[in-house]
């Protein structure tokens, strides 16, 4: 998978970079303060791309999770709150 992700963006000119929130926040929480609107606007700016695998109303969270344990998910699943 992540092979997929490094070999795709290049291909599209793009560079993919990890940014794993839960080791990040624990190192520094107030850079992690200060960076989350800003991942946020890019994300509005189309300026990311994340791969959704599957949207969820947040009453389904159970459901996502389950089929997260279950490891065949390439992507994010998505909480939604409708």
């Amino acid at each position: 998978m992540f092979a997929n992700i490094f070999v795709g963006a290049r291909l599209r000119e793009r560079q993919g970079k990890f940014y794993g929130i839960t080791l990040f926040y624990r190192k520094n929480p107030r850079q992690f303060r200060e960076n989350l609107p800003r991942i946020f606007a890019l994300l509005v700016d189309k300026k990311v791309d994340p791969l959704i695998n599957r949207t969820f109303p947040l009453l389904d969270a159970r459901k996502a999770l389950e089929l997260l344990a279950g490891g065949s998910i390439e992507g994010k699943i998505v909480l939604s709150s409708s």
